[in-house]
């Protein structure tokens, strides 16, 4: 069962750009994030960490970086 919370995040180069993450939990236990465009593409995948507080930690740096 995957369970996804969804996280908002714009940032303005010029125009502004709108995207989202969506933390998920997959059967095993461990979570991982994924990036969406507006358009709604997956343009990143996270690796699999074993705390959803590691996964947010994980958002937070692509925020901080890109």
């Amino acid at each position: 069962m995957v369970i996804t919370l969804q996280y908002h995040s714009q940032k303005q180069l010029g125009d502004t750009m709108s995207g989202w993450f969506e933390v998920s939990q997959a059967s095993n236990a461990q979570y991982r994030f994924v990036l969406k465009a507006g358009n709604g593409e997956i343009i990143l995948t996270s690796e699999y960490y074993k705390a959803k507080a590691s996964a947010l930690n994980g958002i937070a740096s692509v925020q901080k970086n890109s």
